[in-house]
Order: C-alpha cells, then structure tokens, then sequence
C-alpha cells in the first residue's frame, strides 16, 4: 500500500470519529432540549 493511500485511510478514521462525536453531541444536546420541555 502506498503512503499515499494509508494517509487517505487514516483521514477517513478521523473523519468517521469526529461526525461520530459530532453526532452524539447533538443528540445528547437534543435529549437534554426535548426533556426540558
């Protein structure tokens, strides 16, 4: 595999973890608004 294409690899990983982290955020956020009301 060239270094090219691991790097490409790595950044999708990065880029899954953080809309992953990202994702729970606004649900937790969206939880946290809807039992408020």
């Amino acid at each position: 595999m060239s270094p090219k294409r691991a790097m490409f690899k790595k950044t999708k990983i990065i880029l899954v973890s953080v809309l992953g982290s990202l994702t729970a955020i606004l649900l937790i956020v969206d939880g946290y608004s809807i039992w408020r009301y």
